[in-house]
């Protein structure tokens, strides 16, 4: 796969070439679940479908996009700050719901808890350190999930900058509902 990246200090293009049997090695081995233990309880989380990324990201853009409307009305500054705060707070519901699409189950030594909805509840019922520790755990496995930038040197032979590019995929992509 061939990128062109844009040198970050002289402004040259570079071509870049991905090997695709790299990438597709990468995702092959890449983690299908990944747990981890908050209290009594274990956590099990699995990568989002394509449909779901896609589904967060269309909701989360159309919240910012009535943010930017509220922000560029013409209303009182009053009317502006209680429809941002209205809004802000389902932008803070989305991106708790983003998180909770990673998790597929949440077990203690008795039960197992797996309907989204529910688990939802539990996090957003919590306070900020449970649902810091349960985002902290999803970027990691977002991370692990993300094929590493590749190290380049500009062509431009009086820069000669090495700077990194990301190779810029939807990890979905990658998996699929089982």
């Amino acid at each position: 796969v061939n990128l062109d990246s844009t040198c970050p200090n002289c402004g040259d293009v570079n071509q870049v070439e991905f090997p695709l049997q790299n990438i597709l090695n990468f995702y092959d081995n890449a983690p299908q679940v990944a747990e981890f233990d908050y209290e009594n309880l274990t956590i099990k989380m699995k990568p989002v479908t394509y449909r779901v990324l896609t589904s967060i990201g269309l909701a989360t853009y159309n919240l910012q996009r009535q943010v930017y409307n509220i922000q560029s009305s013409d209303t009182s500054v009053e009317d502006k700050n209680n429809q941002l705060t209205e809004v802000l707070a389902q932008l803070s519901q989305q991106s708790a719901r983003a998180v909770v699409h990673y998790i597929d189950s949440i077990s203690d030594n008795n039960d197992t808890e797996n309907n989204n909805e529910k688990i939802h509840e539990f996090v957003s019922q919590n306070d900020v350190a449970v649902s810091r520790h349960f985002v902290d755990h999803v970027e990691k496995f977002i991370t692990e999930l993300t094929f590493p930038a590749q190290k380049i040197q500009c062509a431009n032979e009086e820069c000669g900058h090495v700077y990194e590019v990301n190779y810029e995929n939807d990890y979905a992509a990658f998996f699929a509902r089982k």
